[in-house]
């Protein structure tokens, strides 16, 4: 893991330890519980579907997926949860790609891509689909997903990944995958050096 991965990582843990983020929108949690989660695997599919059931069965509520190669804002978590309270149950980041030339990695609706880098976007935008390098789902998505969840696949259009297998997942079961903008301007990508939204290609 890059050192400025796990600097993100311990800012974050610190601050959800100091004020934990709460399920339930004006509540403060009585107790809560964190469980990490760690799986090493060239093989994504099965790595993020090892990740996911083994959190279930630990008891979460909530699935905080971070790979390990990513930089964010210590108060990830309270904005992630806020965002599955608000917009049904998954949200993630529009994560920058992190080798030149940089790009966004989410795609509209109609299958373009998703710009995250105007302050006038709205806070959340219905996406077809977006990587899960920083996301965050309830368990109830989780459960209501058909399996694989996760998987490659080859369509018409060529191979798809993980991350797209599991957003068309998301729209089978009727659930929209959801990209906070804001939030995705402050997410970093460590490759060669950290890439972020500023160095987003224009129009691309």
């Amino acid at each position: 893991m890059p050192i400025e991965s796990v600097r993100s990582l311990t800012r974050l843990l610190l601050t959800v330890l100091r004020d934990p983020p709460s399920p339930t929108p004006g509540q403060v949690p009585r107790e809560f519980t964190i469980s990490e989660h760690y799986f090493a695997s060239s093989m994504l599919p099965y790595a993020r579907s090892w990740l996911c059931e083994s959190a279930v069965t630990a008891g979460a509520t909530h699935l905080l997926l971070l790979d390990s190669d990513m930089t964010y804002p210590a108060d990830l978590a309270h904005r992630l949860m806020a965002g599955v309270q608000r917009c049904g149950g998954f949200v993630a980041a529009n994560c920058p790609t992190r080798r030149p030339p940089i790009r966004w990695t989410a795609r509209t609706l109609d299958g373009s891509v998703h710009d995250s880098s105007s302050p006038e976007l709205p806070q959340w935008t219905a996406v077809r689909n977006v990587g899960v390098a920083v996301a965050m789902l309830t368990r109830e998505v989780w459960e209501q997903l058909e399996r694989p969840a996760f998987n490659f696949g080859l369509t018409p259009r060529g191979w798809i990944g993980e991350d797209v297998w599991f957003c068309e997942r998301l729209h089978a079961a009727g659930i929209s995958p959801v990209v906070d903008n804001p939030l995705s301007r402050e997410i970093g990508h460590v490759g060669s050096h950290e890439f972020t939204a500023d160095q987003i290609e224009a129009g691309r």
